[in-house]
């Protein structure tokens, strides 16, 4: 690492005190005032090092050579980064914690940060599952989720149970990256032209979007960016799949999409996707605990959980980011605006499914973690909504690459 990001993370720690090196959210929240948009890559590194729980296990530790080494494999197997950057990203975190000098780190590695995950690689048990930045061809705002197993849906007894069913059942999902924010207003402009959104701002996330409008923005930032569509739309015959007649009649859309899983341009999740990346790891009701409060995400104070104390009612949008991440470093998975999933509503299958697709047609498209007009039941991780295709209202969706 270069000794300018050194400097900066020593004079960090002074005014600071060194447990912010210990406090990944603390840490978060003040480094980019310290660069101030400097070092971005390195930041990120020491970022995700301190999520992990490598500088508290380098504080903390009595024999710091033998730590040092655990942690270098450590995120060499488990995190796939190479050699050069996770001895770095250790050596950093010790000369600024401890002073440690037996090793030279002002070297900036000439190999990429961080290597791709080969995807022959294990998939990790699903309370050790990661997810870890990846430069290679990635953009900025993504974040790799490494494939697991978990269970999706929701046990019978988890309060504010209505709507689709969510029986739980296991689920194994492929690796992929996802954005950490919802598209924004300025995006969505800069590839479409267009600005449907009720609330204006750069940075608020692009609402008022129907599922056909998502499909068409993915193909259209694919091709601009030089990437293979993953989606075929074919506007002059009626999807054979979808089986809206009487019950939404002012749907006259009913494009043919189809999904080419082969293609490396952006798409929309999948519920699976979508709840695995969500959960992060967890089990409960949300990625926040049992609860959700309105300093966590956007929606409607007045409709907390479980009867839980009221919070704020904002009734609108918020800049994507303004809450807190989940632990893999996706924002406003919960609240906000309504995100789209490529999924058509369909019942769970009851036995394991690897990558699955949802139903094979429908008359809705799946969307999920609630928005900033509903209650916190909405937002729930295992929450599902079906909605007919061409409905727009308090929608807006978020990326994915394979």
């Amino acid at each position: 690492m270069e000794q300018g990001f050194i400097d900066i993370l020593k004079q960090l720690v002074k005014e600071q005190v060194a447990s912010v090196l210990t406090d990944s959210k603390q840490f978060k929240a003040l480094l980019s005032d310290y660069t101030r948009n400097e070092y971005k890559k390195e930041s990120r590194w020491l970022i995700q090092a301190v999520e992990w729980g490598v500088s508290k296990a380098i504080k903390e530790a009595d024999d710091l050579p033998a730590c040092k080494k655990a942690k270098i494999n450590e995120l060499v197997e488990d995190y796939g980064l190479s050699q050069e950057v996770s001895a770095a990203i250790v050596d950093t975190l010790a000369l600024v914690l401890r002073g440690d000098t037996s090793k030279s780190v002002t070297a900036t590695p000439a190999t990429p940060a961080v290597e791709k995950v080969a995807a022959s690689q294990p998939a990790p048990k699903t309370e050790r599952a990661k997810s870890v930045v990846v430069e290679q061809s990635v953009p900025d705002g993504f974040v790799r989720i490494n494939g697991g197993t978990f269970i999706m849906g929701s046990p019978n007894d988890e309060p504010d149970l209505y709507g689709p069913p969510e029986p739980q059942h296991q689920v194994t999902v492929s690796s992929f990256y996802m954005c950490k924010y919802e598209v924004t207003q300025k995006e969505y402009q800069e590839i479409m032209g267009t600005n449907p959104s009720k609330f204006k701002g750069d940075n608020l996330p692009v609402e008022q979007v129907c599922w056909y409008d998502a499909i068409e923005y993915c193909n259209a930032r694919s091709r601009k960016e030089g990437l293979t569509p993953a989606y075929t739309i074919d506007k002059s015959r009626k999807d054979p799949n979808n089986t809206n007649e009487d019950k939404e009649p002012w749907d006259t859309l009913k494009w043919t999409v189809t999904w080419n899983r082969n293609a490396n341009g952006y798409r929309l999740p999948t519920e699976a996707e979508w709840e695995y990346a969500c959960r992060a790891g967890t089990t409960t009701p949300f990625y926040t605990g049992n609860n959700i409060t309105t300093s966590q995400a956007n929606y409607d104070g007045n409709s907390p959980y479980k009867k839980n104390a009221k919070g704020e009612n904002r009734d609108k949008t918020t800049p994507v980011g303004s809450f807190a991440p989940n632990p893999w470093g996706l924002y406003d998975m919960h609240g906000n605006v309504h995100e789209w999933c490529w999924d058509w509503k369909g019942e769970y299958s009851a036995g394991s499914q690897t990558d699955p697709q949802g139903a094979a047609s429908g008359w809705c498209r799946m969307s999920r973690g609630g928005c900033f007009k509903m209650g916190a039941e909405y937002a729930r991780s295992a929450k599902r909504y079906g909605f007919c295709p061409a409905h727009k209202q308090d929608h807006g969706f978020r990326l994915v690459r394979p």
